[in-house]
């Protein structure tokens, strides 16, 4: 009955997820990851013609998306992106509910595999180096926490795949989001570290050399160099390191966890009481007494933390456990350094400290479903911490959608192009179908297209190349007395085929606007943009290529 209960849970979950990929479009962020993906796809190479350090995590999806173009086009590419999201969430899922449901019954499991599907990084739910590298961190712990689990006594071959598995996927976290390195670094030490582990460490290695020796090899050095320069270390995972930084990290961490007396209160008294069922009942009502003190616009990531930070709480209900011991050393604390590096190295600081965190705040839910049935002798109620966790998740993926206006609003659905079938406001679907059929209009693919100061969805509406070193903003590169990247990278591209499109209201790059007016002409002008194309004077073009 409890398993039916969960499972009908689950597939409500499951389909409300799938629901919500229909709803919101992103002209910045969402767009910029399809954009690299898209852009490499055409034919531009890394680190050459994008500059942006970040577009790493696109070799991993470049045969999809360059299958997808090749047949398909770009007609509804995010939302194909979005389903390919959907099933390595799916993915993630299955692996969470096949490791833990002889240990935790199925019912718990199911609840716990909830979790991977309503984690949804800054609520945008695509392939990026977000959620690859989350997915693949989650997924090499756990598989190495399977690898050991199945000793002592000889390596058997199940132990080996599952190393093997897990070493790979970390391999694969490593190239879709650098700095969580540290976590394949530290898991690697402790096998060292441990004796009994030396046996997987081989598997391990192995597992993990199928990524690193073919990325040693193949890997562009001098034009990462390059583009390196061009970021001026504007790397949003290599960003803004500091000592003032990491203090506040370590403070956010401390109020977020250890800080909260109550919580430590009432773990101990629930230790110490011989009433099972208080303790129970402290299990289940921890998660719940997270989500009341995590504001809803916050979101997962928050949430996370939170329960990376309360993990060892959780913990001692389940120390005398072997295995518990072992998912803290192998899982939570490789999570604890991800999310301290993840935090530390982006420009969003302590939130982005949640993309670590994931794994370790599998381990808290884990460490309280387990507490409640040592206590409880029904397993099926050591679903519910992970239930009150679910629920949380998947009422901020209901109610957050990222730059773009509440799912109420969204009413009309885009009809064409990269968005086809995905719903918005009516403006920007007016805003949306308006650009792409104006860019239909004057689009030759022997010249480049450029938009500014920024619109990475603009790439997306057109077999155009671009012509700009990034597809993203490209002016938050332009640092110190290099002011004029985006224009020096424009005239090296510069034809009258090329397409020029300025953003009415937003222009900060008035060194590119100027030399567009200059030697392109206006073309059409939009209440929100104007296009640029063909050339006002072929002999200054003649001559300023020269």
């Amino acid at each position: 009955m409890a398993f039916c209960i969960v499972a009908a849970g689950f597939g409500a979950s499951v389909l409300v997820s799938f629901w919500r990929l229909y709803y919101g479009i992103s002209l910045s962020d969402e767009s910029f990851y399809v954009a690299l993906q898209y852009r490499l796809a055409m034919g531009d190479r890394l680190f050459v013609d994008e500059l942006n350090t970040l577009q790493l995590f696109a070799a991993l999806t470049y045969p999809v998306v360059k299958a997808y173009v090749g047949i398909l086009g770009t007609g509804g590419l995010v939302l194909f992106l979005r389903a390919c999201f959907f099933c390595f969430v799916l993915a993630q899922s299955s692996l969470v509910f096949h490791l833990f449901k002889k240990r935790v019954g199925l019912a718990s499991a199911l609840a716990l595999a909830a979790l991977p599907i309503g984690f949804v990084p800054y609520c945008i739910p695509s392939l990026s180096y977000n959620t690859l590298g989350v997915g693949f961190c989650m997924a090499g712990s756990l598989l190495l926490f399977q690898s050991l689990g199945r000793e002592p006594g000889p390596l058997r071959t199940s132990s080996r795949s599952s190393a093997v598995s897990a070493g790979l996927c970390h391999g694969l976290c490593v190239v879709a989001f650098p700095t969580l390195a540290c976590v394949v670094l530290l898991s690697w030490f402790i096998l060292m570290c441990r004796r009994k582990s030396r046996s997987i460490l081989g598997a391990y290695t192995t597992g993990g050399a199928l990524v690193a020796v073919p990325l040693l090899l193949l890997f562009p050095w001098q034009a990462f160099q390059n583009a390196m320069a061009f970021t001026a270390g504007r790397f949003s995972t290599l960003s803004g390191w500091s000592g003032a930084k990491l203090y506040a990290l370590v403070r956010d961490f401390y109020y977020w966890g250890p800080s909260k007396p109550w919580i430590a209160g009432i773990t101990i008294l629930s230790l110490a009481s011989r009433k099972k069922r208080f303790a129970a009942l402290t299990c289940a009502l921890i998660p719940l007494s997270v989500w009341v003190g995590t504001h809803i616009t916050e979101g997962t990531l928050q949430m996370a933390l939170y329960l990376l930070c309360l993990a060892p709480f959780a913990f001692c209900f389940v120390a005398d456990t072997p295995q518990a011991r072992t998912l803290l050393l192998l899982v939570w604390l490789p999570s604890l350094v991800g999310a301290l590096a993840t935090g530390f190295t982006s420009t969003n600081a302590t939130r982005a400290s949640g993309l670590g965190a994931f794994a370790g705040a599998l381990c808290c839910v884990l460490f309280l479903m387990e507490g409640i049935q040592k206590r409880v002798g029904l397993k099926a109620l050591g679903a519910l911490p992970a239930v009150f966790c679910a629920g949380f998740f998947f009422a901020h993926t209901w109610k957050v959608i990222y730059r773009d206006a509440p799912i109420q609003e969204l009413t009309a659905a885009v009809s064409m192009g990269p968005f086809d079938r995905i719903y918005t406001t009516p403006k920007r679907k007016e805003f949306i179908e308006s650009l792409q059929s104006d860019l239909r209009q004057v689009e030759n693919e022997e010249g480049r297209v450029v938009f500014f100061d920024a619109l990475p969805a603009g790439y997306l509406m057109t077999r155009m190349r671009p012509a700009a070193p990034t597809v993203w903003n490209c002016i938050q590169f332009s640092v110190g007395t290099d002011k004029h990247r985006c224009l020096d990278f424009y005239r090296s591209h510069l034809s009258p085929n090329n397409v020029a499109v300025q953003l009415i209201g937003v222009t900060e790059d008035v060194a590119l606007l100027d030399f567009v007016q200059r030697y392109h002409t206006l073309w059409r002008e939009h209440v929100d943009y104007r296009i640029f194309t063909g050339t006002a004077n072929r002999q200054k073009l003649a001559e300023r290529k020269g």
